[in-house]
């Protein structure tokens, strides 16, 4: 009926609701089919329970992967891995220190238990990836002008960051709400139907409120905390290139193909490590400081494509340091063939040999047809893009010196082309930067006041 309901309203959900139905009646049928055995020899038998929760953590962490707008490229192992230590602490706290059952194995409250803690990880954990990945891509902009003006990498997402664990967070919350007043939950109506009195059941139903919120909300920090590591190198760099738009829904042997590459990719670590301490030099670790262009490689813009000029008044500086020096700079970027996933990436050279001075109080004029790189090397300048550290320096400290790449950030300043909408209003962004780690004097020195930012602001637009 609502399936016919729904091809007369034109809802076009026909398909998933008459499939939602088979399954519900295949998938328990044959989970009553494969517990039954279980429950029977779990109870001797520990590994044959720890097998059937390991399959259980697969398929929660396969089902909560796949879910998101956006996706890494290992994003299974990277919702693995915190649920299994979620779920496996709250086992350990549940069954060796509160519940003690005889043996503590006892299938008959593992499974049940441990299925509960999963289903309610799936759905946070799924919410909050999804609107973490979602707001670095949509919001890339306003999290590189946070990280212009001297913000980290945790400071310029954490607006993000509480969004999506508010968000991962409300299923949970609005549960916990409405528990024993509008909705009597399944485990305690399943006790009370088995004949235990209300009052036990109630103290059982406590018990797992409280685990499965825990588990959820320990998945879920983890999780968040994992994918910023990944959206980040080690400079701090914003790589919104590795996150890709889902286009269909991955299949089962699609993962089971990412696990194949995360084990091969183990083994070719160790390769690696045993082949470099017999001294055996690695050809994809190479670093050289000149292009050469072959066939995987091109240079998009032609030499001269891209010029840099300095005001005049700059000559005859004697033996001054001068506040911006860049030496052969260049910069590229890898592009992957999606047609040919075997064949290596191609490198795409964007400008080189680019070498200028600029001492105080002069002025640069960079030049160049549209898409020779004048916006990539304010980019480069800036430390919003990543290249070789000792090809630029400021006042005569190259970037291998500055401790944080916040520091040099907060120093060289890039306004972007686009507007940027910030929340708020102008006195709360200037009161925000003037949190930052990196605007934050040393002991015994005066930190800035807002006042103070603000006079200086207007006497520099003056």
């Amino acid at each position: 009926a609502v399936a016919l309901l729904s091809h007369e309203m034109q809802l076009n959900i026909e398909s998933p609701i008459l499939v939602g139905t088979i399954r519900t009646f295949v998938q328990l049928s044959l989970l009553g089919f494969v517990l039954d055995p279980i429950f029977h020899y779990g109870v001797d038998w520990w590994w044959l329970v720890m097998a059937y929760c390991l399959l259980m953590i697969l398929l929660a962490s396969f089902e909560a992967s796949m879910r998101s707008k956006y996706y890494l490229k290992h994003q299974f192992w990277m919702v693995l891995g915190p649920m299994t230590v979620a779920v496996g602490f709250m086992f350990v706290f549940a069954f060796y220190v509160v519940l003690r059952p005889e043996p503590l194995w006892d299938p008959q409250y593992v499974i049940p238990i441990v299925g509960m803690l999963l289903g309610n990880c799936i759905n946070g954990v799924s919410l909050a990836l999804n609107s973490m990945l979602t707001l670095l891509v949509e919001s890339s902009r306003e999290i590189e002008l946070l990280l212009s003006f001297g913000a980290t990498s945790y400071e310029a997402t954490a607006r993000l960051l509480r969004e999506a664990v508010r968000t991962g967070a409300m299923p949970q919350l609005n549960g916990m709400a409405i528990i024993g007043i509008i909705s009597i939950p399944g485990m305690m109506t399943g006790q009370i139907l088995g004949g235990t009195t209300v009052m036990q059941a109630a103290r059982y139903q406590i018990l797992i409120s409280y685990f499965i919120a825990v588990s959820s909300f320990a998945t879920i920090l983890m999780e968040l905390y994992l994918a910023l590591r990944a959206c980040f190198n080690s400079r701090g760099v914003l790589r919104t290139d590795i996150l890709q738009k889902r286009d269909s829904k991955p299949t089962f042997l699609d993962i089971l193909g990412s696990i194949c590459q995360g084990i091969s990719g183990i083994l070719n670590l160790r390769r690696f490590r045993e082949s470099s301490k017999r001294g055996t030099p690695s050809s994809s670790l190479e670093t050289t400081t000149t292009t050469t262009v072959d066939e995987s490689t091109s240079l998009l813009s032609g030499k001269g494509g891209l010029a840099v000029s300095t005001s005049k008044s700059q000559t005859n500086n004697g033996n001054r340091i001068p506040v911006l020096s860049v030496s052969n700079l260049a910069y590229g970027f890898d592009v992957h063939d999606e047609e040919a996933d075997l064949k290596p990436a191609s490198h795409r050279i964007l400008f080189e040999n680019v070498s200028f001075e600029l001492f105080s109080g002069g002025v640069a004029l960079i030049s160049g047809r549209s898409g020779v790189g004048k916006s990539s090397l304010l980019r480069v300048l800036a430390g919003l893009e990543d290249v070789e550290s000792d090809k630029i320096s400021l006042c005569g400290k190259s970037r291998e010196q500055y401790s944080s790449m916040a520091l040099w950030r907060k120093q060289v300043r890039y306004v972007p082309q686009t507007k940027v909408d910030i929340p708020g209003s102008p006195a709360a962004f200037m009161s925000k930067i003037a949190s930052f780690q990196s605007w934050k004097s040393p002991a015994g020195a005066k930190s800035p006041s807002y006042s103070e930012m603000t006079l200086s602001t207007r006497e520099l637009m003056l």
